[in-house]
């Protein structure tokens, strides 16, 4: 009775997320697939943004599907911003479900069609009847699978995600060459590939969205610069020491920028919140009402580092400057599929090269 009473008090201390989780599997074993429900999974909730979004707005507008459940997953401090989003493009036909909630296992366990452009978390058991798509979420630079350095015995979660799925998309074959090599796929994965363009890159052919955009934030007459850097995950003491990076750059860019530019910055979420936006006039942060793809087709030149959101971008035909201040330090724990010389972008290191390039 002691041991007893010793698991019941440690499982009393557990997250409501926990027994949900037990729940799951009790879900898995008795409810029948429901035919008509689709459960989307953009970044494991992170956000709706992205190829996710785009299948999305497709199977809410398009008639084919409107005997459909259309369920998207986000973490509760994504609700917000991931409903704002859908209130724009007047998509009322979408449920929004929490992820890790006894809804989400529920839909989890039950939904016939399964999309996600990442993985689903470790417990996960596809079940027989279930139809599992997985988008990705972007052609790699940096080293994914087996070729990471300091990170390589991780990816079990991932490559039994592809292993079970039904179809993996690729936008590229330089793209499925490497997915399928790093994650060790070849001869054992049986799904169906699927070689065609990102979903998420329709969103640079809408003008009406571009112009739209533009006329909301009264920005008609001005040059558009976005900067979208890759999220640098370090510990405490370094985070602070890159924030101070960030800060300093963008005061740097601040004072050099002309009076008919602007700059919109695309920071990671916890970078976000420590880089107070309020001390500039020429530099935003990206509105979160828009979808970021959407709002992305509205700029002029992008700027960006290490992220795959420029072989997106490269189809605008637009400038791409690539912003390596910190490269040797970067890719000392990651390494590139290709070197930056045989990008055919302009690369700098310091605020003032990289304003002389945008000008």
């Amino acid at each position: 009775m002691k041991k007893l009473s010793t698991i019941l008090k440690k499982l009393t201390n557990k997250k409501p997320s926990y027994f949900h989780r037990i729940s799951y599997f009790k879900y898995v074993k008795k409810c029948k697939i429901i035919e008509n429900s689709i459960l989307l999974e953009p970044q494991q909730g992170r956000n709706i943004n992205g190829n996710i979004f785009y299948i999305l707005k497709e199977l809410a507008t398009n008639k084919i599907y409107e005997n459909y459940q259309l369920n998207v997953v986000l973490k509760p401090n994504a609700v917000e911003a991931g409903k704002q989003i859908l209130k724009y493009h007047q998509l009322y036909n979408v449920n929004v479900i929490e992820h890790l909630s006894k809804k989400y296992y529920q839909l989890l366990a039950s939904s016939k069609y399964l999309i996600t452009d990442t993985s689903f978390l470790p417990f996960f058991i596809k079940k027989e009847g279930q139809v599992l798509f997985n988008t990705w979420h972007g052609t790699p630079l940096k080293y994914l699978g087996k070729k990471i350095k300091n990170d390589y015995h991780s990816i079990g979660n991932v490559q039994k995600n592809f292993l079970v799925a039904d179809y993996l998309l690729y936008p590229n074959e330089y793209m499925m060459k490497h997915m399928i090599e790093d994650y060790m796929l070849e001869n054992i994965c049986k799904a169906k590939t699927i070689l065609t363009g990102y979903p998420r890159n329709t969103a640079f052919f809408d003008e009406d969205s571009k112009m739209q955009i533009k006329k909301e934030l009264e920005i008609e007459d001005k040059e558009v610069l976005v900067y979208m850097p890759t999220y640098r995950e370090k510990k405490a003491n370094e985070a602070i020491k890159n924030n101070a990076y960030y800060m300093y750059h963008l005061l740097e860019i601040e004072k050099r920028l002309k009076p008919n530019q602007i700059l919109y910055v695309n920071f990671h979420p916890l970078e976000r919140e420590n880089i107070n936006f309020e001390v500039f006039t020429k530099v935003k942060q990206f509105p979160e009402n828009y979808e970021t793809y959407q709002f992305l087709n509205i700029a002029d030149c992008l700027i960006t580092d290490y992220s795959s959101v420029f072989f997106d971008f490269a189809i605008t035909r637009k400038k791409i400057i690539l912003f390596c201040y910190d490269e040797e330090e970067y890719l000392s724990t990651r390494g590139l599929y290709f070197g930056f010389e045989e990008l055919p972008f302009t690369k700098v290191t310091t605020v003032e090269a990289l304003v002389k390039a945008i000008n």
